[in-house]
């Protein structure tokens, strides 16, 4: 057999900023899994449009699956049709049992937090060079810990070099603080002599963290319930950051309309609350008559109708019907491509499927500028 590429397999993949981040570096993702149908669709006509744009053959593969049921067979199978090896595992969990804005599920018997293990056994049968862990910042203290050192424990018998650090995705230039966990193993016949005694993580960013005004310059202004899917740029001077994401020249790709800037249809009573609201203010400056319907808003997060601030990065983007942040200067919920410009992706990138499910995609992916500098030190510590 002739020499095999080297690829990328990226589990629980989502909308897929794990792997565009990576693809920004050169890497190629080769299998995309997940079991939601949506994110499937968004992969697939991304990860089409690519290939396309670069005038090469779409070696990517992609279904719905179920992690339960996928076998080291079927992947390296797939790998070698196309003239690759698994050169690295990327991705994370299904967060929603690990995170701290849903306490009730942070418990060890919730099937979602057991999924961890689908991918440490893929790590074993497939033997890559290197993988990257990514989930929320209660992973780290989940069961007393024992979760986070499961991993590291098996990463150890596995002769891997392996670190774990809460770093930010603001440190990277996203105009949002969002924290997470990242674990990285790399095999130690594979990893550079300077890194073989401890794994390092992407240095912060000196420049300047967007703002939310500077990640929505250029988006034209819109209504609540926007249904319109492809509109065009507002024609007034875009943000450097705004501008950064209508092209990504590494991939030969520019975006010339604007997708997704769809947002929800509220009711009355959510109308008066939007309106209410002054920028930093969240659900707690509501009056009792606004949010009576509330049993116990004493319970609420902070996040929970939030009116952004137009000249600081974004709180962490989350579950929309959850949190129902608010525009900083129009009276209704974020579009989608909001969030997705919060989130870092390019203009160009489409979600696919129905509003919810768009929104669902953008809240739980990992920024691509934050999994881009990943990439970067990725490639810096093999050999």
């Amino acid at each position: 057999m002739a020499d095999l590429k080297n690829g990328i397999l990226d589990i629980f993949c989502g909308a897929g900023g794990l792997s565009l981040g990576f693809l920004l570096e050169g890497f190629d993702i080769v299998y995309s899994s997940d079991n939601n149908s949506r994110a499937i669709d968004t992969i697939e006509t991304n990860h089409s449009k690519i290939h396309s744009q670069k005038g090469e053959d779409d070696y990517h593969y992609t279904s719905v699956e179920d992690i339960n049921k996928l076998t080291a067979t079927k992947i390296k199978k797939i790998f070698e049709e196309r003239g690759y090896r698994v050169q690295g595992i990327i991705g994370g969990p299904p967060c929603q049992g690990f995170s701290v804005a849903n306490r009730q599920t942070r418990n060890i018997d919730n099937p979602n937090n057991s999924l961890f293990e689908h991918y440490l056994r893929l790590i074993k049968t497939l033997n890559p060079d290197f993988i990257v862990f990514e989930n929320v910042v209660g992973f780290a203290s989940m069961a007393n810990g024992d979760y986070k050192k499961t991993v590291l424990d098996t990463l150890e018998k596995l002769k891997f070099v392996k670190g774990w650090k809460i770093i930010d995705a603001e440190w990277y230039g996203v105009p949002q603080t969002r924290r997470r966990v990242i674990i990285i193993g790399i095999k130690r016949s594979k990893i550079k002599t300077d890194y073989k005694k401890k794994i390092a993580f992407p240095e912060k960013n000196n420049c300047s963290v967007p703002t939310v005004k500077n990640a929505f310059s250029g988006l034209p202004s819109i209504k609540m319930g926007e249904t319109r899917d492809i509109q065009s740029y507002h024609p007034g001077r875009m943000s450097n950051y705004a501008k950064s994401l209508q092209s990504s020249p590494e991939l030969n790709i520019e975006s010339k309309n604007v997708y997704n800037h769809i947002t929800t249809l509220s009711n009355d009573l959510v109308l008066k609350r939007y309106k209410y609201l002054k920028p930093g203010q969240n659900w707690a400056n509501l009056p009792d008559e606004l949010i009576n319907n509330y049993e116990d808003k004493y319970r609420c997060h902070s996040y929970i109708y939030k009116r952004l601030e137009e000249d600081k990065p974004s709180i962490t983007v989350s579950n929309f019907r959850k949190c129902m942040f608010i525009h900083p200067t129009e009276d209704r919920g974020l579009s989608v491509r909001e969030a997705a410009r919060l989130q870092s992706f390019p203009d160009w990138y489409e979600f696919k499927g129905e509003l919810s499910y768009q929104q669902q995609q953008v809240a739980c992916a990992v920024p691509p500028l934050m999994a881009r500098s990943i990439a970067q030190q990725i490639k810096k510590m093999l050999k």
